[in-house]
């Protein structure tokens, strides 16, 4: 992670808050008539950004599994560095998602997220996050994200998306333009700092979806920030 700031030990109090977050999480989500699905994705792709910032210089493998529970969603994610051949990234996060009318809905979640060598080399270190946001179920489906790192990132990160889909046949084209704001988030600095656009086409084939996909990546503060194209593909499978 290139992070021009000073890195410091997670302090207690902010694992003590994530810990709060994810068990209020847990226990509000134990209806005894839940819905719950299981699904899991393995995607590959040519570079890795980590809110906009460069996090490999070449192609990564990564995996995810994700676990709803009603309106509750579990994730557990992991990132593997193909030019430095090691897993360098271990995360966990959950979120509850509220619909609030047909016309909008909003979530908040908390994660811990656990990257190698940013404290010392060969070591992984955690640090807390929380985030929320705001989706608005009309034209373009306009998204709000913000997210809040207490320890190791120090700083916030946000941005606001707009996506469209067009189905052809069976397969689903879906494009998403980004526009991401940095205040101090892994580095010393606030300002926006890049926008994108990202193609992708899903492919359905009984439980699984293969979803290659293309991103435009141009940065607004060529200080921390690059102009990359990033391509690649998901495999995802619904249980």
């Amino acid at each position: 992670m290139k992070a021009r700031r000073s890195i410091v030990p997670c302090r207690a109090s902010s694992r003590l808050l994530f810990a709060l977050l994810l068990v209020g999480t847990a226990w509000s989500a134990r209806p005894a008539a839940a819905q719950v699905g299981f699904s899991a994705e393995a995607r590959a792709l040519s570079r890795y950004l980590f809110a906009g910032l460069p996090f490999s210089t070449g192609w990564v493998g990564q995996g995810q599994a994700i676990l709803t529970v009603s309106s509750f969603t579990f994730n557990g994610y992991t990132n593997y560095d193909f030019d430095t051949t090691e897993i360098n990234e271990l995360d966990i996060w959950g979120d509850y998602f509220h619909t609030f009318s047909d016309v909008f809905g909003a979530y908040i979640g908390a994660g811990l997220y656990n990257f190698k060598n940013v404290v010392e080399v060969g070591k992984f270190s955690a640090t807390p996050e929380i985030y929320g946001g705001l989706a608005f179920f009309t034209l373009l489906s306009p998204t709000l994200y913000i997210a809040h790192d207490f320890d190791l990132g120090s700083g916030t990160h946000a941005y606001a998306s707009v996506a469209h889909d067009v189905p052809v046949g069976v397969v689903t084209l879906t494009g998403t333009g980004r526009l991401a704001y940095n205040a101090d988030y892994w580095r010393e600095g606030s300002g926006f700092s890049y926008a994108d656009l990202n193609v992708a086409a899903a492919v359905p084939f009984g439980i699984f979806t293969l979803s290659p996909s293309v991103a435009f990546v141009g940065a607004l503060d060529d200080a921390d920030f690059i102009d990359v194209v990033v391509w690649g593909a998901n495999l995802r499978a619904d249980f």
